[in-house]
């Protein structure tokens, strides 16, 4: 079992902050940016790429970091996690992360101003991959779809470069008829950008309560969201216009780490691996399964920002030479790391699922400080005495969940006397 870190109690402190609502949400009308539509990716529509899908993960860390900052990381004792949020934005976030046991596990994901920052941004990512990127031409009428999604699956068996070449041309007339813009494109970013702002409602209203209001109000949102959105649109426009072929992939949670990815935050996984070496050390001797292999350790994916973005396409050096088929990376896996278990079986058994993490943080303690201090240092004490007398009998498995349970008595009995705070400050959380 994973420990609770935080109080389970979901009486919330007197903060300034109104808890906005989906209703607040519909009066408000999304902005239209301008965009060029007349634009093409050119002779090396690699590099255009590149420089516009920059210039979209700058603006998505700007949005994520004006609306979600707030005032810093949250200092309540409340978990993050006690809230109620959409059964969606459960399916994104576990898409794109998973816990670190020894950095607050669940919680940094949304406590930490920095890692919630980039969790909103890649579950923003996560949307626009879904509903912008897959399209074959975002914005385009149900028929124009329709007639694309016929002849790609016509030309299944051609290869894949006349594919995309056939679709590019179709898209070109078919934008040549509707005076050069899609005719739904600001119809899909307006539904987009709402299913977002829905998506990430309860999250806002969480950094408001923690933040005393200290944070830009709902038609800033909006306003910000539909200009990230309406760009990932006009990118998405643009690759479908391209002969070249695109090619976007994520990296899971608790992938090793490899070449070729950006670590976003590298003090994260400087104090997880801190954090990690400390418990390590603290075991060794303890564990009849480590002999020492504890210390292998590897970074690994906590949390999966934006995918890696691959465009091929075919060059013939010169006249009468072979066709070559050239690849570019568009955009590097952004990410973040934790430090894990080298063996990726070890590794898996330290995964703690966020829908159970939830279920124990809501479940109210109903029994008075007091006693409750008293039965959690009782239970403390007899773990200890078991630990003891009973660990060459022990394998590893109930060895580490015996730990777990004197962790999480432990932090009950520091909280029903009111000393959490003080403890967490002292190991550093």
């Amino acid at each position: 079992m994973a420990p609770l870190l935080f109080s389970t109690t979901q009486k919330r402190e007197n903060v300034p902050w109104t808890r906005k609502t989906v209703g607040d949400l519909k009066p408000l009308v999304l902005y239209r940016p301008t965009l060029d539509f007349n634009e093409r990716p050119g002779r090396n529509p690699y590099q255009f790429l590149e420089n516009h899908h920059s210039q979209l993960f700058l603006q998505l860390y700007g949005f994520a970091k004006k609306i979600f900052a707030g005032t810093g990381s949250f200092t309540s004792k409340r978990s993050a996690w006690v809230h109620e949020y959409p059964e969606e934005f459960y399916k994104y976030v576990q898409a794109i992360a998973r816990p670190d046991l020894h950095a607050m596990h669940w919680e940094g994901l949304l406590r930490k101003e920095p890692e919630r920052i980039f969790l909103i941004m890649g579950i923003i990512m996560k949307v626009i991959d879904a509903k912008v990127f897959s399209s074959l031409m975002f914005g385009a009428s149900e028929k124009h779809e329709k007639a694309l999604t016929t002849h790609d699956i016509d030309l299944i068996n051609c290869d894949g470069f006349e594919r995309s070449e056939i679709l590019s041309r179709m898209n070109e007339a078919y934008l040549r008829e509707s005076a050069g813009v899609p005719p739904f494109f600001w119809d899909q970013v307006a539904k987009i950008t709402s299913q977002i702002a829905i998506l990430l409602l309860p999250l806002y209203n969480v950094v408001g309560e923690e933040s005393a209001g200290a944070i830009p109000d709902l038609e800033t949102l909006t306003k910000d969201l539909s200009h990230v959105v309406s760009y990932a649109g006009w990118i998405s426009v643009m690759t479908r216009l391209d002969p070249g072929i695109t090619v976007v992939s994520w990296l899971a949670p608790g992938d090793e780490y490899q070449l070729g990815q950006v670590n976003v935050l590298h003090e994260a996984f400087e104090h997880s691996k801190d954090r990690a070496e400390r418990c390590v050390k603290r075991q060794k001797g303890c564990d009849k399964l480590q002999k020492g292999s504890g210390l292998q350790r590897a970074g690994r994916v906590k949390l999966s920002v934006t995918p890696r973005i691959e465009h091929y396409s075919l060059h013939t050096p010169k006249p009468g030479a072979l066709t070559e088929t050239r690849r570019h990376e568009v955009l590097e896996p952004h990410v973040t790391y934790y430090s894990g278990p080298l063996d990726p079986r070890e590794d898996a058994k330290t995964l703690y699922p966020l829908s159970e993490y939830i279920r124990r943080v809501r479940e109210p303690w109903h029994m008075p400080p007091v006693p409750c201090a008293l039965l959690s240092a009782v239970a403390f004490i007899l773990g200890l005495c078991s630990l003891y007398i009973c660990y060459h009998e022990m394998d590893s498995r109930q060895l580490r969940d015996l730990r777990d349970f004197l962790r999480i008595m432990f932090a009950l009995f520091l909280e029903q006397i009111g000393l959490l705070d003080v403890w967490f400050k002292y190991i550093g959380l």
